[in-house]
């Protein structure tokens, strides 16, 4: 019997996700909320880390203040490729553990087979997929 793994979402006909499986596809409650190509602001309101964005002002650098008085400076910028996305995705749900609890994430999917549209590593390449980021949270000791 294999272990928690990532398995890729399927739309071929008779594809069924396994039982005891999750999908952590965008549209679920575990989807990665950076897109590649999507708008960031980075870092994000109070120099936290990036956020994703909607549309308004123009890509580019701006002004910004953290609630301490601190000036910074933030970007708006696109998501440049899947390594980005994912590396957005950690920084995301490590800071905003309110949201993301990773108590949270280790209830729910702890032990579960992840499955995302992400195409799978070929062998000894790294998983670059925000499931492979949930899977390494959800079956990490307590202490992470």
């Amino acid at each position: 019997m294999t272990g928690p793994r990532r398995i890729q979402l399927s739309r071929k006909r008779g594809w069924r996700l396994p039982e005891g499986a999750a999908s952590v596809g965008r549209p679920s409650r575990w989807g990665n909320m950076f897109k590649v190509g999507g708008l960031i602001e980075e870092p994000g309101p109070w120099n936290s880390p990036a956020i994703p964005r909607e549309g308004g002002l123009p890509l580019g650098f701006y002004p910004g203040r953290d609630i301490t008085g601190f000036d910074y400076t933030y970007e708006i910028r696109r998501v440049r490729d899947r390594a980005d996305a994912v590396a957005l995705f950690r920084a995301y749900i490590r800071f905003n553990d309110d949201v993301w609890s990773l108590e949270g994430i280790r209830y729910a999917l702890r032990g579960k087979t992840l499955a995302c549209w992400c195409p799978l590593p070929a062998e000894g390449e790294p998983d670059i997929c925000h499931g492979a980021v949930l899977l390494e949270i959800a079956n990490a000791e307590e202490s992470s």
